[in-house]
């Protein structure tokens, strides 16, 4: 089964002790581990954890702290991705020749270990398929694309927008009209 390597569960853990008091924190994982305080102390960047304890623990928060809304799930993903670039500042910086079909790829294997990123051109839009031995779910496919936003930031590729559809293994970058962000979650659905 699938599993979600520790800097993505220490993105989450530090996006809720950074906006919730810490006893949040804990009730997060309350009857998801036994014993909370622990786990959360025991967690390392490089370490495996399972995929069901990570997506019951995104739910959580999502359902909880976030009342369901998407664009609380991609702060979430947006907070996942700044912690991993800030602890490795170079390792996802465009560079000439760069690939963003690689970069997305190489993104998803950084929090998981298993799956693939297919990306499909059309014209100047791009489709993401998401390819994983799990289902994610509509909050989690959020997150992800709160990475995919924060990525494009880096990159400096303005003028798009991300969205996900009714696939629950589809996310779209679509290149907006000028004046158009790249969170503008209006434009489409």
């Amino acid at each position: 089964m699938m599993r979600v390597k520790g800097i993505a569960f220490l993105g989450l853990v530090s996006f809720v002790s950074e906006r919730f008091e810490q006893p949040v924190l804990v009730d997060v994982f309350e009857g998801l581990v036994d014993h909370p305080e622990i786990f959360l102390r025991s967690l390392e960047p490089f370490g495996w954890y399972p995929w069901e304890l990570f997506g019951q623990a995104f739910e959580v928060v999502m359902k909880e702290l976030g009342s369901g809304d998407p664009l609380f799930a991609r702060e979430i993903g947006a907070h996942i991705f700044g912690l991993y670039h800030r602890t490795y500042p170079e390792d996802l910086i465009r560079a000439p020749g760069s690939s963003l079909v690689a970069t997305i790829n190489r993104l998803w294997l950084i929090y998981h270990d298993q799956g693939s990123v297919a990306v499909i051109e059309e014209g100047e839009d791009f489709v993401l398929k998401l390819m994983c031995p799990v289902q994610l779910t509509r909050s989690y496919l959020e997150g992800v694309a709160g990475w995919i936003e924060s990525l494009l930031a880096l990159w400096k590729m303005e003028g798009y927008g991300i969205f996900t559809t009714d696939d629950p293994t589809e996310i779209r970058i679509i290149k907006m009209a000028s004046g158009s962000s790249v969170s503008d979650l209006s434009a489409c659905s």
